[in-house]
């Protein structure tokens, strides 16, 4: 019997193909605090490119960048590395992509 919370609809291409929600999201735990410049700027610059292959002109992405750092990775270069990969994406394919920050209250870091 499926979990009440089994991604369904076709996922076969990206290998999400029932999976319950707890499956889904530990697929995030990859990306979560790992640090990783290049790929934190990837993956906005392919959030530009899926926007635009869909036909959408402006949209925003909300992330945390406090999730997304590491130590010696603070939330501050988590933002310039998103900024930078929108503004090359927006850049190449000629959309309007922003940004909306939730920060996590009692997280280290100063206000960004």
């Amino acid at each position: 019997m499926d979990s009440p919370f089994t991604v369904y609809g076709d996922h076969s291409n990206c290998g999400l193909r029932g999976l319950n929600l707890l499956q889904f999201f530990y697929l995030f735990a990859y990306l979560m605090g790992s640090g990783d410049a290049e790929a934190i700027e990837r993956i906005a610059f392919e959030f530009c490119e899926d926007a635009a292959q869909e036909h959408i002109l402006y949209a925003e992405t909300r992330y945390s960048p406090h999730l997304l750092s590491a130590e010696g990775f603070p939330p501050e270069r988590v933002v310039e590395c998103v900024n930078r990969g929108l503004q090359k994406g927006c850049d190449r394919f000629g959309v309007d992509i922003r940004s909306i920050l939730c920060s996590i209250r009692g997280r280290p870091g100063k206000f960004l």
